[in-house]
């Protein structure tokens, strides 16, 4: 028999997709980590895929099929590094596949799934941080198998009209699984009419000795060859249901075309024996455009969005924390975040860039100054160019450089002026310090976390007690020149608020320390390097709380740490002798911040309540009874004056 009279067979090509890049390495960076055993992969092809299979790793592949796509099953064995990749056994992997394959044929587990007959391997090392996918693709076969004589072809159409044929297999399809669309077998009744039937009928049909055609999927580049599933597929019939000649039916054309004139059928006689080894000679890497079975290389870098890119490329170090170092660190519960930064300046700045780092991507700023030329060498968000004409307003400006860090930030800045205690109004003012607090109290409504980074203490009062009202979480940080101060506010916890707040050590209200300032008071007068430290604890301090059972309800002595640590209530640090200190300061039933009676007025009377602080620093002082503490003090001094006889010292 000349070559020509034998059946020959065309092999699949592996057709990696970006959608397959980002489903594996999505699954390796959140769930297998360093996990490299085998992942349960699906194959899609169709009769126009001309040989080519698309992959996917997602389960829910199936209720995604259209009619005329058919799926097998297979794994994907993803390894660790490319020294692995470089150096795996892939013989042996490739005589594993084989025996499983073997092992489907001779149990006939084939006849209750089809796709048992198609398996494939993808053996890989993605390269998540170059974008780059190595891979070897086994499509695995057997060296010896029989040799078929090809005796006869003609037109599927010849046999069975268009109209009947796609009518018979839409059929097939809407009575049977997915698992049973791509072989299935196309009996004729007596009276000549045909019926589609699955595969694991095949014995009773042989019995009958009714005619039928195995048919069969078959996606091809060159007409005159069968797809390579068509090789294993007459293995089967050859060695379970010893079947000496077959009539294929191979469908070519879609049901949507209406057409089956590219469908043939094939009239095969087996012209040599299966031998007994068959199995331990197993072939089927893909072969390359020079016919070698080398490793394929795949860069996804200029095929993917560069937004997209970058969005990756930024989680994957936290993602990569929790492979080993912290694998019951939830992300969700720090990336969700939605975060208020109150004022936009070194501390501003410092906040918003480890915010992002940690996967934060809902930044709002408030502040109401511009970038001065004193500004971008120590407040990190700056340019130069952002100074010129008068500068640009610095949240806006904050909130911008935000996206053109990071591409999918949801970044606003609001220039706005938070009413500060103390700092009376005229009447010409009140319009438009009304709408600023109107907007500024609906953004701490809205925030799940308030940083309070202003320069002066009393811009930082009105938000303590929103905060401490809508019991908020609020992270305060503050500088002096060689020191700073990071600190949680306390929470009403089961109707208790234990921990105290910024103000909870003062004993006097605050008032209006912007006047007669000269310039080293106007501005803030720092070593460079306090801001960054202050910045850079105040964000690990809230992501540890999101990691601790009791996010910040929790206490500091009660003896647990989170997945992350310690939640401290407050920490002080000295640049002059490098030391951290860490403090627990407990609520003060006075406060003029923290206080019930405080918080409570500003929840009923908002506004009004708001304008009584700005005018008269004294209004809370009365409110919270820091004036009657104020009064029992100089009570007590008039006490040890009246006392004291000026003649007992003679």
């Amino acid at each position: 028999m000349s070559k020509s009279d034998v059946l020959q067979f065309q092999p699949f090509n592996s057709f990696i997709q970006v959608s397959f890049w980002d489903e594996l390495t999505s699954f390796k960076v959140q769930t297998q980590k360093t996990d490299d055993s085998p992942i349960r992969a699906y194959g899609i092809y169709n009769p126009l895929s001309k040989s080519s299979i698309e992959f996917s790793i997602k389960d829910d592949l199936v209720s995604r099929l259209n009619d005329d796509e058919c799926i097998t099953k297979g794994h994907v064995i993803n390894v660790n590094s490319l020294s692995l990749f470089n150096n795996y056994n892939i013989s042996q992997l490739k005589d594993d596949f084989g025996k499983r394959l073997w092992s489907s044929i001779e149990s006939d587990a084939v006849s209750n799934d089809p796709r048992e007959l198609f398996p494939f391997c993808i053996f890989c090392y993605a390269d998540i941080k170059a974008f780059k996918l190595h891979y070897r693709c086994l499509f695995p076969t057997f060296k010896n198998t029989p040799m078929w004589k090809l005796e006869e072809s003609l037109s599927a159409t010849d046999a069975i009209s268009s109209n009947e044929l796609s009518s018979l297999i839409a059929s097939f399809r809407n009575d049977h699984d997915a698992s049973q669309h791509s072989i299935f077998i196309l009996v004729q009744l007596e009276e000549g009419s045909w019926s589609p039937v699955p595969l694991v009928k095949l014995h009773s049909i042989i019995d009958s000795g009714n005619t039928f055609y195995i048919a069969a999927v078959d996606s091809v580049l060159h007409e005159q060859y069968p797809s390579w599933p068509i090789r294993n597929l007459l293995l089967y019939l050859n060695v379970v249901h010893k079947l000496e000649s077959v009539s294929l039916l191979l469908i070519r054309d879609t049901i949507r075309s209406g057409s089956f004139s590219r469908s043939i059928i094939l009239k095969l006689r087996k012209h040599s024996s299966v031998p007994n080894n068959i199995s331990d000679n197993v072939v089927g890497w893909e072969r390359n455009e020079y016919g070698k079975t080398t490793p394929r290389l795949v860069n996804f870098a200029p095929l993917i969005d560069p937004n997209h890119l970058a969005s990756t490329a930024s989680m994957l170090n936290l993602s990569l924390m929790k492979w080993r170092l912290v694998p019951d660190l939830n992300l969700e519960k720090i990336t969700n975040l939605k975060c208020l930064i109150l004022g936009s300046g070194t501390l501003g700045c410092h906040v918003a860039r480890n915010l992002m780092a940690w996967g934060v991507r809902n930044i709002t700023f408030i502040d109401n100054s511009r970038v001065s030329y004193s500004n971008p060498v120590r407040q990190s968000l700056f340019t130069f160019e952002d100074c010129k004409n008068g500068g640009q307003w610095k949240a806006e400006c904050a909130a911008k450089r935000l996206k053109e860090i990071c591409p999918d930030m949801k970044s606003k800045g609001y220039n706005l002026t938070i009413p500060m205690i103390g700092h009376p109004i005229s009447a010409s003012e009140v319009k438009k310090v009304k709408s600023d607090y109107t907007s500024f109290e609906q953004l701490m409504i809205d925030a799940d976390v308030i940083f309070l980074l202003t320069d002066t203490r009393e811009s930082r009062w009105l938000p303590s007690v929103i905060a401490a009202e809508l019991n908020k979480t609020l992270i305060n940080a503050a500088l002096g020149f060689d020191s700073w101060v990071v600190m949680r506010h306390g929470k009403k916890f089961q109707g208790k608020r234990e921990l105290g707040c910024y103000f909870c050590n003062d004993v006097f209200a605050p008032t209006n320390s912007m006047l007669d300032r000269s310039i080293d008071q106007t501005c803030t007068i720092t070593r460079p390097g306090a801001a960054a430290q202050a910045a850079s604890f105040a964000v690990e301090l809230l992501t540890s709380l999101t990691q601790h059972e009791l996010f910040d309800k929790s206490c500091v002595n009660h003896g647990t740490n989170g997945i992350l640590g310690e939640v401290p209530h407050q920490l002080r640090g000295f640049l002059h002798d490098f030391t951290i200190l860490k403090i627990e300061g407990k609520a003060y039933p006075h406060c003029s911040a923290c206080n019930p009676r405080v918080c409570a007025e500003w929840s009923n009377k908002k506004w009004e309540f708001v304008a009584n602080a700005m005018n008269d620093s004294k209004y809370i002082e009365d409110l919270s009874g820091l004036s009657e503490i104020h009064e029992q003090g100089e009570l007590a001094d008039d006490i040890i004056a009246w006392g004291s006889d000026p003649e007992d010292d003679e």
